[in-house]
């Protein structure tokens, strides 16, 4: 999975930020991993921190991307 190894290297360089899952290594207080259903990475943003996709605002927002209650 190249996405995979993208998204495990992304947040060893910034662990402060964000972690990587898989459905094997989904922490079990999650109680959801042994469900067919369940994506097959999970990304999960720290407390303070947000995912979010800038040039998706750029585009929709034209540049007036302004995010709230979001930390920079």
């Amino acid at each position: 999975m190249r996405m995979l190894t993208l998204l495990q290297d992304a947040a060893r360089q910034q662990s402060e930020a964000f972690s990587v899952f898989t459905r094997e290594t989904l922490p079990v207080r999650f109680h959801f991993a042994d469900n067919h259903r369940i994506a097959p990475i999970y990304v999960m943003p720290n407390v303070g921190w947000a995912i979010t996709n800038q040039n998706e605002h750029k585009s929709i927002l034209q540049g007036g991307y302004n995010p709230k209650g979001v930390s920079r």
